[in-house]
């Protein structure tokens, strides 16, 4: 993306390719204001933990991270399964880059039921960039999103970020509200582009 020139998304429509998909990262300044309260009695009311992902039993965590999106995002657009095999070896090689106290696991005794995944903006030290932030598609987990959202703006407030990009989400994605609950702004527009083959 660091060359990638503002006329060329206009090449390829003159070439007969169509938008198909849009997708967006915002960016949020962070802050340590929210009602903090709010989200820890959500947190207790639901009889749920926060568990950091542990460096010591990656791939344990890795295979539950896998289980748990695998659930959640299949009824996304565009969804394709991965298995379990291809999953950790696509995270693997990246485990010396990952900060575990920018992963959280939100758990229901032994379940997955929410999770955060950022890491840092090696480009900007004071800039965290979230990839995901899911929960459980059940109903009872309605509002997790939002509290854990609220807690990790907190955390990361502490440890001395200024920054969040939510990076590329679906424009129709839920996590499009949850951005915009932290006034997340326009950072940058995604397109995915299509030509049908005669």
């Amino acid at each position: 993306e660091s060359v990638h020139q503002k006329y060329y998304p206009s090449q390829w429509q003159q070439n007969g390719f169509a938008i198909w998909a849009e997708y967006q990262t915002n960016k949020e300044w962070i802050k340590h204001d929210f009602p903090q309260a709010e989200a820890d009695a959500y947190f207790t009311n639901k009889q749920l933990t926060i568990k950091p992902f542990n460096i010591k039993r990656a791939i344990d965590d890795l295979k539950e991270i896998h289980a748990f999106c695998a659930s959640v995002f299949v009824h996304n657009y565009l969804y394709s399964p991965i298995s379990q095999a291809d999953f950790l070896a696509l995270y693997t090689p990246l485990l010396p880059y990952l900060k575990p106290s920018l992963i959280d696991m939100v758990m229901d005794k032994d379940k997955i039921v929410g999770l955060i995944f950022a890491i840092d903006n090696l480009h900007g030290k004071k800039e965290v960039i979230v990839k995901t932030i899911a929960r459980d598609l059940s109903e009872e987990y309605k509002g997790l999103a939002h509290h854990l959202a609220a807690k990790f703006q907190h955390k990361a407030w502490t440890m001395g970020y200024e920054t969040m990009l939510h990076a590329y989400f679906h424009v129709e994605n839920k996590s499009s509200r949850v951005s915009s609950n932290y006034d997340g702004k326009l950072y940058q527009q995604h397109v995915l582009f299509k030509k049908e083959l005669n």
